[in-house]
């Protein structure tokens, strides 16, 4: 899966920095 950085995102990517820009 591909997630690109996005503001209303950035509390969730806080917990789940390995989200970024990841493929899975």
């Amino acid at each position: 899966m591909r997630m690109r950085y996005k503001p209303w995102a950035e509390d969730y990517l806080k917990s789940h920095p390995s989200i970024v820009d990841v493929d899975g």
